[in-house]
Order: structure tokens, then C-alpha cells, then sequence
């Protein structure tokens, strides 16, 4: 009888010695019903993650809070509320042209893309090459369809190559749009996603992060004074794409999607916008100027700051871009730049290339004021600098655009030169910045953007001098000029029309 006694005790002790070391390593789990919670990104208000699954595992013994931000994601983040808010406000664009090759032949030009509406009156923004056809000027017909597929007849306000954004508008009330975010808020590896609303895929939507800012793709190297400070994104973006939105993750408009980098014309990983910082600058400007107002800090710069300049230059670090020249009369030069200094930070922003001063500075009129952080003969400086023109004038041009009746009623306006055309084209004459459609001036074929240099064989100096001599003539008229982008002389004869 002692040796079972003594063999069940044994057991039950192991037993519960089995027990107890058990429970210590591998405690007791439970289900518990929680409802579903979402965590967000404290930076970016990004939903982190989210669980579907209702119930969720939960140690009783455990000291820590079963909501932890730093849980796994079971499900991808979703941007269904920014994607709802924009995708209402992106629209297509169609612009058509009948034009007339050298033999005499009408074809129809066209091109497309998509816009975004700005402002619940009407007004859209969408790249410059979205509205150009096949040449410069921009008097082609531009139809807008809304994502709810009314159509309107949308006039240019205004255009600016060298960033290609243009300013549409449409006569409509109550429209949905979007708020602009703050670009320079946005770091690589935000989440994005991109909007457009090509003809045959309304209304689509992708999503990717920010890959890099500020970068350089050389699309807009053949227009003067271009900026190009790119945000690179992953989101897909394909032809039709273009003048799209880029919107962050509480849906404000970032960026405009602008171009892909590809080889075969589709999608193949990059895709570029252009930021909304520098976009609402430039419409802006269109909107009270009917141009662009570019400042300037009047320096060449240099990136490339390898271990030889860090050397010679005794620099702490390879970090900012380099003043090679400092311009005489410019705005650099009124604030004490020199060459050999490198320029760290604009009003405190970083700068990492001359992409980055580019935008800072294009995001700026003349007479703005910036803050630039400088490292010079081993110390770090700062200066104010006061933006000037390209004329070195540090105050905004005017620029005053004649529609007297007269003008207006043969269906077009014009404009004085500026002193920068004047310079580069080493001429005077009148700019034509805005054709009424089906005007004698229309039938003509002249396109917004000629330069009247003679009425009737005699020169023209300004539009006060072009209106003056227009009002002595009568019968048939020969307007002679050119375009920026073709500079061979041309006439447009038209016969006067007399209207009470």
C-alpha cells in the first residue's frame, strides 16, 4: 500500500509542477469582443492600421494596453474618404482646333487631360500642355466634362509655360473643389494618390507614396526661365492623366500630376507633379496679372558638392548648393551674397539641389522677402533678401490689357510689350492676349500670343500708338507680326469691320 501511496503523491506533484511551469510560459489567452478601432500616424493623421477581425487577443495577465499603435497591419490603409471628397472635382479636358497645313488642307487638332476645379465658381487648373494643340498659341476650342458629365465651354484665363499650368473657367456656380494643401509639408514616403479623369476611364483613382521631391526630368527645357522641383510619386499615372490631382491623405490638392518617366509613352514606376505650393503662386498671378510674376534671386548655382569642393571650400559636410556667380544689380548681390557661399535654407526650408531654390524662389513675387541661411568662411549667416524681376526691378509689372471697343469690336485685345520682350526680341509692338470667337479677327486665323509689330506697313510702338493708327483706317487691313516660337514674319489682311 506505502509504495502506490507513495507513487501517487509523486504524480499529483509532478502534475501540478507541469502545471505551474506551464502557466508561466504560456498564459491563458481569451477572447475578448472589442469593437473595431483604428490608430493613426500622429504625423500624418494616416490611418495606421485597422482590424476587420472583431474579436482580438488579449492576455489578462499582461500589463500593456491591448490597443497598441505598433500592432501589425491586418488590412492596407484606405483612402476612401479622400478619394470621395476628390475625385468630384476632377474633370476632363478636351481642347480642339481646325488648322490648315502648307498645302492648303483643314484637319482637326486636338489634345486632352484632366483639370481640377479650384473654386466653386468655376475656376480650373490644368497643365499648359493640356490645352495646347499644335502650336504655342492657346485659341482652340476647350470643352470641360464634370465628373457628373455636364459639359461647358471653358476660356483660358491665363497660362504659364515655364511651370506648364494654365487657368481655365467655366461659368457654373456651386461646383465641388478642392483646398490646396501645403507642399512643403510633404515628405517622401507619404502616402498619395493621384486623380484623373481621362475620356475613356472617368473618374480614376491610384494611389503610391511620395518617392523624392524636387526632382529634375528636363521636360520643360525649352522654355525660358523653366522650373522644374518635381514630387515624385509611385502612384500610376497614364496619358490623360496629365493636369490631374495629387492629393494627400485628408485630401487636399498637393500636387499637379504632370508627366511619366517611360520608354514605351505608359506608366512604368515614376510619375511627376508639379507642387501646390508653386501652382497656387502661378494662378495667382494669372488670375490678377494674366501672367506669371517670376522673381528672381540673380545667381547661378551648383549642386555638386563633392569631397574636392568640400575640401578647397573647408566646408563641414556635403549638405546645400553652392553660389557659383552673383549677378551685378541683383537682388543676391543687394543682400551680400558671394560666389563660394552655400545657400543651407529658404525661410528656413532645407535646400538639398537647384531645384529646390528654384521653387522656393518661383513660389515668390518681386518685392517678396526671403530669409536665406548661408555657410561662409566657416560660419553660418543669414540675409534678407528682397526678390527683384528679371529687369532687376524689385516691384510687380502691370500689365494693362487694352479692350476698347474699337479693338473688341473686331474680336481681340491686346497688350503692351514688356521690357523683357522688348529685350529678347529687340523689337516693339502690341502682344494679342485674348480672340473673340467667330470675330473677323478669328477668321483671320491669328492665335492669342502674336505680336503686331505694323498695321498697314507702319511700325507700331505701343498699343496707345497701335490704337491710335487703327482708328485712321478703313477697308482692309494687313497686320503684320510673328509668334515666340516661330519667329519668320507674318500677315493677317482682314477687311475692317464697321460696327455702330
Amino acid at each position: 500500500m506505502k509504495p502506490f501511496l507513495y507513487i501517487l503523491v509523486t504524480a499529483l506533484a509532478s502534475s501540478m509542477f507541469t502545471i505551474f511551469i506551464y502557466s508561466k510560459q504560456f498564459p491563458q489567452r481569451i477572447l475578448v469582443r472589442e469593437p473595431r478601432a483604428v490608430f493613426s500616424d500622429s504625423r500624418s493623421g494616416l490611418p495606421a492600421w485597422s482590424s476587420e477581425n472583431p474579436y482580438v487577443e488579449s492576455n489578462p495577465l499582461s500589463t500593456t494596453s491591448i490597443n497598441k499603435t505598433n500592432s501589425a497591419p491586418d488590412d492596407p490603409v484606405s483612402f476612401r474618404d479622400a478619394a470621395r471628397k476628390s475625385t468630384p472635382a476632377v474633370v476632363y479636358i478636351r481642347s480642339t482646333e481646325i488648322r490648315t497645313n502648307r498645302w492648303g488642307y483643314e484637319y482637326l487638332d486636338h489634345s486632352s487631360g484632366s483639370g481640377v476645379i479650384i473654386s466653386a465658381d468655376g475656376y480650373i487648373v490644368t497643365n499648359h500642355h493640356v490645352i495646347e494643340t499644335g502650336s504655342e498659341d492657346l485659341s482652340a476650342n476647350i470643352e470641360v466634362t464634370l465628373n457628373n458629365k455636364q459639359k461647358f465651354s471653358a476660356k483660358v484665363v491665363g497660362d504659364d509655360p515655364s511651370t506648364d499650368i494654365a487657368l481655365l473657367k467655366i461659368e457654373a456656380q456651386n461646383l465641388p473643389f478642392l483646398h490646396f494643401g501645403n507642399s512643403d509639408e510633404v515628405e517622401t514616403g507619404d502616402w498619395v494618390i493621384a486623380i484623373g479623369n481621362p475620356e475613356k476611364l472617368r473618374s480614376t483613382v491610384t494611389a503610391g507614396i511620395v518617392s523624392a521631391k524636387g526632382r529634375n526630368i528636363n521636360i520643360l527645357e525649352d522654355r525660358d526661365f523653366s522650373i522644374e522641383s518635381f514630387i515624385q510619386t509611385d502612384a500610376v499615372v497614364n496619358p490623360g492623366n496629365s493636369g490631374g490631382a495629387l492629393v494627400g491623405a485628408h485630401g487636399l490638392l498637393v500636387g499637379i500630376n504632370t508627366a511619366i518617366l517611360t520608354h514605351t509613352g505608359n506608366y512604368e514606376g515614376y510619375s511627376f507633379a508639379v507642387p501646390s505650393n508653386l501652382v497656387k503662386k502661378v494662378i495667382q498671378d494669372l488670375k490678377e496679372f494674366g501672367k506669371s510674376q517670376r522673381a528672381f534671386l540673380g545667381i547661378t548655382l551648383n549642386d555638386d558638392i563633392d569631397n574636392q569642393k568640400v575640401a578647397d571650400l573647408k566646408l563641414p559636410d556635403h549638405s546645400g548648393v553652392l553660389v557659383e556667380k552673383v549677378f551685378a544689380q541683383s537682388a543676391a548681390e543687394d543682400a551680400g551674397l558671394q560666389a563660394g557661399d552655400v545657400l543651407l535654407r529658404v525661410d528656413q526650408i532645407a535646400i538639398s539641389s537647384n531645384n529646390d531654390v528654384h521653387e522656393k524662389i518661383g513660389s515668390k513675387r518681386p518685392g517678396d522677402e526671403v530669409t536665406l541661411t548661408f555657410y561662409r568662411n566657416g560660419n553660418t549667416m543669414e540675409t534678407i533678401v528682397k526678390l527683384k524681376d528679371v529687369n532687376n526691378k524689385s516691384s510687380i509689372e502691370n500689365v494693362n490689357v487694352h479692350a476698347e471697343k474699337i479693338l473688341t469690336d473686331q474680336g481681340f485685345e491686346i497688350r503692351d510689350l514688356n521690357p523683357y520682350e522688348k529685350s529678347r526680341f529687340k523689337i516693339n509692338g502690341v502682344r494679342v492676349v485674348g480672340i473673340y470667337k467667330g470675330s473677323v479677327i478669328d477668321m483671320t486665323n491669328m492665335q492669342t500670343g502674336y505680336i503686331i509689330t505694323q498695321i498697314n506697313g507702319q511700325t507700331v510702338k505701343d498699343a496707345a500708338d497701335f490704337i491710335s493708327k487703327f482708328k485712321q483706317v478703313n477697308g482692309y487691313i494687313d497686320l503684320t507680326g510673328f509668334y515666340d516660337f516661330d519667329r519668320s514674319q507674318s500677315i493677317y489682311p482682314y477687311k475692317f469691320r464697321k460696327v455702330s
